[in-house]
């Protein structure tokens, strides 16, 4: 297949791009500066100038290749305390998705997004099959499943891979280096409260794979369309032993704050979010794809080294992609 991808450069799109074409599939991915470009050939992928901030743009692109992975977000937020650009960029994602929907016809299409919908009453989130209330929602970025399940409804082949807070491995600028970054800079490494709350993670390639995998069997119509699955690994660590596991790394002390605290030392985004108790299934998600995680989890990649000599980070994101 010919698969187009926004945010193929990314994080996480870097990852998918590779592993796309070592299988043998080509790719063209979204590029709205010259950095992204060289990023992309060096990647074996082409580049189409764009950007989701004009979704017009990215029908030429949808319709110059066999399927579409959408994970481009705008994260740039960090002085975003009133979330202004937040819910901004929010509505360019579901625009976008909205308007390379228009032209699938037919290809299939793998969304990237969070998790906006609550926990059942076990406090898991669980994948959902169809569409939901969306006043039970937690979080706007509800927008997009909205659009999602419209195409589905109109028989278009699409689905909905939800990232976890913290997507982990070599190259991450989001929560786990943000919390180091603080923890460096308050000389003690913070969890809120008896820190029970758990924190769903994945590593890199594990969500990469899992990308893949469900834009193959929407081709091949063996995944239900208008699904979400769970890229997850780690599916619920008590965020007490991430910053454990932080502190011992940099031979500080793990210690019980305030969230005011955090977010004094940590900014608004992620002084809110390490509090939440984010635990999630991927029962249903192996059961209709065969993804199996198969890379180290978050502790072994923060006990690992590579995270705690990272340089600080600048951005505070509220959910990784």
């Amino acid at each position: 297949m010919k698969v187009f991808i926004t945010g193929a450069h990314g994080y996480i799109g870097s990852s998918i791009t590779r592993q796309l074409v070592q299988s043998g599939h080509q790719v063209l991915g979204l590029a709205h500066h010259q950095g992204a470009t060289t990023k992309l050939l060096a990647l074996g992928a082409e580049s189409f100038p764009g950007s989701i901030s004009n979704p017009s743009t990215l029908i030429e692109a949808v319709n110059q290749c066999d399927a579409v992975i959408t994970l481009a977000f705008n994260h740039d937020i960090a002085d975003d305390p009133d979330f202004v650009k937040f819910l901004k960029s929010i509505d360019e994602d579901a625009e976008a998705v909205r308007v390379m929907g228009s032209v699938l016809n037919g290809k299939p299409m793998v969304v990237a997004a969070g998790y906006s919908w609550p926990g059942d009453e076990d406090g898991i989130r669980r994948e959902l099959e169809a569409r939901r209330d969306p006043s039970e929602a937690m979080l706007p970025r509800i927008k997009t499943d909205m659009e999602i399940w419209k195409l589905a409804e109109e028989g278009q082949k699409v689905a909905i891979v939800r990232l976890p807070t913290t997507v982990h491995s070599s190259g991450d600028t989001g929560m786990i280096p943000n919390l180091i970054t603080a923890g460096k800079r308050a000389g003690e490494v913070g969890y809120i409260g008896e820190g029970n709350n758990c924190w769903a993670s994945v590593h890199r390639e594990d969500a990469a794979r899992l990308f893949i995998t469900a834009l193959e069997k929407l081709a091949d119509g063996s995944l239900k369309t208008g699904i979400s699955l769970h890229a997850i690994g780690d599916e619920g660590i008590p965020t007490k032993a991430i910053a454990e596991t932080i502190a011992k790394g940099l031979d500080l002390q793990a210690v019980s704050v305030t969230p005011e605290e955090m977010t004094k030392r940590a900014g608004a985004v992620l002084g809110m979010v390490w509090g939440m108790d984010i635990r999630v299934s991927t029962d249903r998600t192996r059961e209709w794809t065969g993804w199996e995680p198969k890379e180290c989890g978050l502790l072994q990649d923060i006990s690992d080294g590579g995270y705690l000599t990272a340089t600080e980070s600048s951005k505070l994101l509220p959910e990784h992609q």
